[in-house]
């Protein structure tokens, strides 16, 4: 067999394998949407943290009038960087792992049509 195209069987086998695999790892796919329908929703999650989902939104409350101008207290609103970086979950989209699934197939799927010599004159 030609190696352009070892290399090409190759490269779908590992798209495919890829897809397969880190899809086991996926938080979000619901099942009424399908897997394209819930595509958007769909995060690979690297560490859990306390939640995914964004917070609820606080019920409107009745118009104040405007606070005294203080200065900025800069120091006194710092928070360590460690405190907030346990508390919140590091999780990545899917969609680019998805992305990049389907170039390495498509790659792939070149090398296949590659020809076998390419002849210059």
């Amino acid at each position: 067999m030609n190696n352009k195209k070892t290399i090409g069987i190759i490269l779908i086998l590992v798209g495919i394998g890829l897809f397969i695999i880190s899809f086991a790892f996926v938080k979000g796919y619901d099942n009424r949407d399908g897997f394209l329908g819930s595509l958007g929703q769909m995060k690979f999650v690297l560490r859990e943290g306390e939640s995914l989902k964004p917070e609820a939104p606080r019920p409107a409350e009745a118009p104040l009038t405007a606070p005294p101008v203080e200065p900025p207290r800069i120091v006194e609103d710092f928070k360590p960087v460690e405190e907030d970086a346990i508390k919140r979950p590091i999780a990545v989209p899917y969609k680019y792992f998805f992305a990049i699934d389907i170039a390495i197939i498509f790659v792939g799927i070149g090398f296949l049509m590659l020809p076998k010599r390419s002849s210059i004159n």
